[in-house]
């Protein structure tokens, strides 16, 4: 009996700690296109990016001030900052800019 009673709250503890990791999940922000710029320095490689980096993208933006986040061998994210993505007369970047 114990045994049973066992089991079933590890059962709803997982279902539990998976069900909020799941809701987390998709309530975090993605960074928007325009906001954030893709810098290579090699434009003949083609490196595979997951909807994941714009998550770790979004989670990098300052408030005030431009940040570049490394996230391949050859690419660099240029992150613009909330006051800038803020303006009303904010202009969107390009998605890729190359750095010879």
């Amino acid at each position: 009996m114990n045994y049973k009673r066992l089991l079933t709250f590890v059962a709803i503890a997982m279902i539990a700690m998976t069900s909020t990791g799941l809701a987390q999940e998709a309530t975090e922000k993605s960074a928007k296109e325009g906001t954030f710029q893709f810098i290579t320095t090699n434009p003949k490689v083609k490196e595979v990016f997951t909807t994941e980096l714009l998550k770790k993208i979004e989670k990098n933006r300052d408030e005030n001030e431009i940040v570049y986040l490394k996230i391949g061998t050859y690419t660099t994210a240029k992150i613009l900052p909330v006051t800038t993505i803020s303006k009303p007369d904010f202009t969107p970047l390009k998605e890729l800019y190359t750095d010879k």
